[in-house]
């Protein structure tokens, strides 16, 4: 009977763990799948912004220009960073290639500028602040349980941002009038301009979110994840496994993937082998590619 019960305990704290993994997996997930809906284009460089947003928490926290207890104000300051950087990018640097399409694969040069500037972005951060590893202070000293699932206040916080950051953007793409303009240039640009909507403008402002949701994630998550400058490229990888597995362009199968993938690591690291944690969520993605290549929630294409 008491092997019954620790095994349905475990059972129990196994899936609520993969819950919240898959809680602080969304978010850069999202980020990824917001810029791709509007402006039909992969931003390869996400985990370079995920890293800045970490990098100004900690050094906000860290010199105690923002409290401890206001910790929360350095994610929203990380993140306006993050999302102005992302504008002036998307102004200065992607914007005069797809405006003035003086090349054939107007696409292919928007990946390979993006793939550039994460190197680059990620070179600067090691001479600014060298190859170390650094440690954001907790945000929160006290850890609680769920049932009997232990959760440290690093974490904690983390899943509070990250779902509120979520429901923010939900509420803001499906609830609002600027969310109903946003989802009609990634329907049908073309019907937009002839509605008279300027989609370079959106195009720069969803750039611009993009961006501030990777850096809000990777000033969220700093505590857990710690900083340094690969540090977007573990989270990045599962953003695109997500993307992959929802559909491109799906923002509410975002969230159903990555639940699925935080279930799928913590379930199968639990009872197969942790040392392929990293792995399972490719083995999915590459199932789901067999099995229904659009992903979850994408539309096949239409043929004229």
């Amino acid at each position: 009977m008491d092997i019954i019960v620790h095994e349905v305990e475990l059972f129990i704290n196994v899936l609520l763990s993969g819950i919240f993994l898959g809680i602080l997996y969304a978010l850069m997930a999202l980020s990824i799948a917001f810029i791709y809906s509007i402006m039909k284009m992969i931003n390869w460089s996400m985990g370079e912004f995920y890293m800045i947003g970490g990098y100004i928490q900690y050094l906000l926290l860290a010199s105690t220009i923002v409290p401890r207890e206001l910790w929360w104000v350095g994610i929203l300051i990380s993140a306006s960073v993050a999302g102005l950087l992302g504008m002036v990018v998307e102004v200065y640097i992607l914007k005069p290639i797809y405006i003035k399409r003086k090349f054939e694969r107007v696409d292919d040069y928007l990946t390979i500028t993006t793939i550039l500037l994460s190197y680059l972005l990620r070179a600067i951060a090691i001479v600014i602040a060298g190859p170390y590893i650094f440690s954001p202070p907790n945000p929160l000293e006290y850890n609680i349980s769920i049932l009997s699932l232990p959760l440290p206040g690093e974490r904690l916080a983390a899943i509070i941002v990250t779902s509120i950051a979520i429901a923010s953007l939900y509420l803001f793409v499906y609830k609002t009038k600027p969310g109903l303009i946003f989802r009609g240039v990634a329907q049908n640009s073309l019907g937009a301009i002839i509605c008279g909507i300027n989609i370079y403008k959106i195009y720069t402002y969803a750039f611009a979110i993009g961006c501030g949701l990777s850096g809000l994630s990777g000033a969220a998550l700093a505590p857990v994840f710690l900083v340094y400058p690969t540090a977007g490229s573990i989270v990045t990888t599962k953003g695109f496994e997500i993307i992959v597995l929802a559909g491109l362009g799906s923002l509410p199968g975002v969230l159903v993937a990555s639940i699925m993938i935080g279930l799928a690591e913590s379930m199968l690291s639990t009872y197969i082998n942790p040392a392929y944690r990293d792995a399972y969520g490719f083995l999915i993605m590459i199932l789901m590619l067999l099995i229904r290549p659009h992903g979850l929630f994408g539309e096949k294409r239409r043929e004229v």
